[in-house]
């Protein structure tokens, strides 16, 4: 029986992950599990009890995980993954097929577009359902790595742009925001332009300004981050 990788989607003969899956997504030779022991209420009820420290924005149902002993569990600080169940609100059509969704761009952003993503894969819960699990990368060695999205850079906030902050922006501007921020602006630029035209080709309208992200590297300079929050979001209409 053949089988497919739940993170790359390379043919494999066993349920899980490919060696080189586990390896980028447990950090070494660290056992992943592909099933998580709760199902989609409990982690509406975790959620509620983190959502007074978790600093990720977004609408969608999200909680913070860490790998202990072999197991993903949730905690209120320190977590190295992002897990996104099927969402729970009230959405039009294909609400269930959100974590695939956002799973298979990602996969296509990095395995053909040749865009840096954050490592991710699909898990699935206690009762089966699937669940989109991606891992942080502002994290490293356990430290958090400082990271500031586009808005922040921008100084762009509701109360001083009014309710659609995150959107009411050309990419044209996204891109002089990268330059006056960024001294790698002649080599971030054009990785830029590549997610940009991804998120146009694959129909991602949701690609707004707290979805691009600068961080600092291993070598000191600060960075476009991992692509992330990547999916088609036209079937959802």
């Amino acid at each position: 029986m053949t089988f497919r990788c739940l993170s790359t989607l390379k043919k494999i003969e066993h349920e899980g992950f490919t060696p080189t899956a586990k390896r980028r997504l447990a950090g070494g030779n660290k056992r992943f599990p592909f099933r998580i022991m709760y199902t989609r209420a409990d982690i509406v009820n975790v959620q509620v009890k983190q959502a007074e420290h978790m600093s990720i924005s977004g609408v969608q149902d999200k909680i913070s995980l860490k790998l202990l002993g072999g197991e993903l569990v949730p905690v209120d600080t320190g977590g190295e993954y992002i897990l996104k169940p099927i969402p729970s609100a009230v959405i039009p059509a294909f609400r269930k097929d959100i974590p695939a969704n956002e799973h298979l761009t990602m996969q296509m952003a990095e395995q053909m577009f040749g865009i840096t993503a954050a490592a991710n894969a699909i898990v699935y819960l206690k009762d089966g359902e699937p669940a989109y699990l991606t891992k942080r990368f502002d994290r490293q060695a356990g430290q958090k790595i400082f990271q500031e999205d586009f808005c922040q850079l921008s100084g762009r906030t509701e109360e001083t742009h009014g309710k659609n902050y995150k959107y009411d922006i050309s990419y044209e501007e996204l891109g002089r925001i990268l330059r006056l921020f960024c001294p790698a602006y002649p080599v971030e630029v054009e990785k830029l332009f590549r997610i940009i035209l991804f998120n146009y080709v694959f129909s991602n309208g949701d690609a707004h300004l707290k979805n691009f992200s600068l961080f600092m590297s291993e070598q000191g300079d600060h960075v476009l981050t991992p692509a992330y929050d990547l999916l088609c979001s036209s079937i959802l209409n």
